[in-house]
């Protein structure tokens, strides 16, 4: 059993939050991951540069949250 499938996104019933761009969905996979036994594992896959992981909630972090970072830190 990998990381992942012991994440609280793969087991929600709601898991297309953590893709969604509206923001209450947003807010609603940030307060699950801020639960996730996993966090650790997650953000540094987030982070990770061969992760092709770009889409939603990742680790407590948005995508638009994680372009920012990302632009900052090449910047």
């Amino acid at each position: 059993m990998t990381w992942l499938s012991k994440a609280i996104c793969s087991q929600d019933e709601h898991s297309e939050r953590w893709l969604s761009y509206n923001l209450l969905d947003i807010e609603y996979a940030k307060s699950g991951c801020a639960k996730c036994t996993m966090h650790k594992q997650c953000l540094t896959n987030a982070f990770n540069a061969d992760s092709d992981v770009v889409v939603g909630v990742i680790a407590g972090v948005s995508e638009y949250e994680r372009l920012i970072i990302k632009f900052q830190k090449d910047g």
